[in-house]
């Protein structure tokens, strides 16, 4: 997870957003309930989104590459922080 995260980030986000992006998936890569981790989920779509930096293919693969990981997250049950 954290390997692949910081490859997405740095390939995909200037560098004064990066810290900020890691820090969002650190808080879903965390949650400790389906819930929260659903919560997070969209709010990490919606920054992506909201910064006005990311191009479609750019917001395709972070989707392709969060939905991955929050389907394992469904699949772990809530385990994630151990990755």
């Amino acid at each position: 997870w954290t390997q692949n995260m910081v490859q997405y980030t740095d390939k995909y986000f200037p560098e004064e957003l990066r810290e900020q992006h890691k820090k969002m998936c650190n808080q879903y890569r965390t949650a400790t309930t389906l819930t929260e981790a659903d919560t997070l989920y969209h709010a990490l779509q919606a920054w992506w989104i909201s910064t006005g930096v990311l191009g479609e293919k750019a917001l395709t693969n972070l989707g392709t590459w969060l939905a991955f990981w929050h389907h394992r997250y469904r699949q772990w049950g809530g385990f994630m922080s151990t990755v």
